[in-house]
């Protein structure tokens, strides 16, 4: 309210119409990296060898193994990387005897490329 008890008038205003606003896209070096391709597998394995009965002879034998494999890609224009990743343990109990290790495994493995023009075209 104003100072004789009245509303000040209303305020008219109009907007201006919407520019066409247009960013020019990121030259190549700013860009962020291209997200990384992820794969696991995972794998768990039984085998059981029951004899009963057996004239030949032969053990009982109970056998477990889990591995893992995994592989991370990352390509950009000129570059390829790949982290690569392969796990497996597994035990085995033959009759009477204790358990015992049967498979123990870790292989990591890495690798980057670089594709480039004339005599470094692929490395």
């Amino acid at each position: 309210m104003g100072a004789h008890g009245r509303s000040p008038p209303p305020v008219e205003a109009t907007l201006p119409a919407e520019a066409d606003v247009r960013v020019p896209p990121l030259p190549p070096a700013l860009r962020p990296p291209p997200p990384w391709t992820l794969d696991l597998i995972g794998k768990l394995s039984a085998t059981q060898v029951a004899y009963n009965n057996w004239t030949e002879g032969g053990l009982n034998t109970l056998a477990l193994t889990a591995t893992l494999d995994g592989q991370a890609v990352r390509k950009t224009r000129r570059w390829k990387q790949t982290h690569a990743a392969d796990l497996a343990l597994g035990f085995i109990q033959r009759d009477t005897l204790t358990v015992r290790k049967a498979d123990d495994r870790l292989r990591l493995s890495s690798a980057l490329q670089y594709q480039g023009n004339g005599f470094f075209h692929t490395f």
